[in-house]
């Protein structure tokens, strides 16, 4: 999944070079403040919506990081021992633009989800991305995003918009298991 997320935001830092920079993958505390892990290390980082941030994004998940699982109806195996199941990853993604127009921004960044080219692997088949909802209020961006803070003046020309989409894979659940101790008995 992490590579999926990879290839989704480097996509958007790609299609859209007013960007400068993004964090991925986040998520919320317990007390509703956007945090990333430090690469390498076990610290956290603050990546959410500060006063001075522009030309920003970032990809973290929605409500309580939650994955949902279910039977996939038609899933391409590759070997005979795979059995898929479908993960839903719930995603958000929250863009800080200054001097930007609301819709053109969820437009653009609507467009640089959805055109992500997501591999397909042995364990991980029909990778898609699925928008779910968007928005484009400023201020509700803030309140959904800094829940819990009493709300402070931002800049007028400031953007915040924020885009819900799910990833949608079908993953093996066999195949891991066999590659990491792979059959070497007379029934093999």
């Amino acid at each position: 999944m992490n590579t999926y997320i990879d290839i989704i935001g480097n996509n958007i830092l790609k299609r859209m070079p007013e960007m400068k920079r993004g964090v991925w993958l986040a998520f919320l505390d317990k007390n509703g403040r956007v945090l990333h892990k430090q690469p390498g290390q076990n610290e956290y980082a603050f990546a959410g919506i500060e006063d001075l941030d522009d030309a920003y994004f970032y990809i973290r998940f929605r409500d309580e990081g939650q994955v949902s699982h279910s039977e996939t109806p038609n899933a391409k195996k590759f070997a005979s021992m795979q059995q898929f199941f479908r993960a839903r990853y719930e995603l958000r993604v929250v863009a800080v633009l200054r001097n930007a127009e609301p819709q053109c921004l969820e437009e653009k960044l609507r467009a640089a989800i959805l055109t992500a080219s997501l591999p397909q692997t042995a364990t991980h088949a029909n990778p898609t991305v699925e928008p779910v909802t968007s928005y484009l209020n400023a201020m509700n961006v803030l309140r959904k995003e800094t829940p819990g803070e009493k709300e402070r003046p931002f800049d007028v020309n400031m953007s915040f918009v924020a885009l819900d989409f799910d990833l949608v894979v079908d993953v093996d659940v066999n195949l891991p298991v066999f590659c990491e101790a792979p059959c070497t008995g007379s029934a093999c």
